[in-house]
């Protein structure tokens, strides 16, 4: 039992203090900027990747999910989704339902829902998977990076 607080414990998605204040315009373009390059090689990677590289972006990603059943949904999944099947990524689009600013642990975080859509090949045959997500992600640099993933769902 302790065990499983532990990993509840190390996520903090659930724990992020809820704002109504939305990130600006511009900020908002570089958050949807920003998750559409994760998604195209994170979320959803290709093939093309490697299997060594793979499993490292499949270990970092499944680390990034906060709720343990959903964790386990993504990676039974995935294990479908790429057994056997060349996967080629050509595009991913981010809208994003809403992206608040707030804060936690002296560290200012977006608190993003958005839908992401990716489209692309597996073994040749077009695809098009639609990702519903609640992120926390650093926006405050250049570079966006998704800390958590607070909530995934998939058609």
């Amino acid at each position: 039992m302790k065990e499983e607080n532990q990993e509840v414990d190390k996520f903090f998605y659930s724990k992020l203090p809820k704002t109504n204040q939305k990130v600006s315009e511009e900020e908002e373009k570089k958050i949807q900027k920003g998750i559409e390059n994760w998604a195209k090689t994170v979320l959803l990677a290709d093939s093309s990747v490697g299997k060594q590289n793979q499993k490292l972006i499949e270990k970092s990603f499944y680390q990034s999910i906060a709720d343990e059943k959903q964790r386990e949904q993504v990676k039974k999944d995935r294990d479908k989704f790429y057994k056997g099947n060349d996967v080629k990524v050509q595009s991913a689009e981010a809208k994003i339902e809403n992206a608040y600013a707030t804060e936690y642990d002296g560290k200012s975080i977006g608190d993003v829902t958005c839908d992401v859509v990716i489209k692309g090949k597996k073994d040749g045959k077009p695809f098009s998977r639609t990702y519903h997500l609640k992120l926390a992600v650093s926006y405050v640099n250049e570079v966006v990076s998704v800390y958590e993933v607070g909530s995934i769902s998939w058609k």
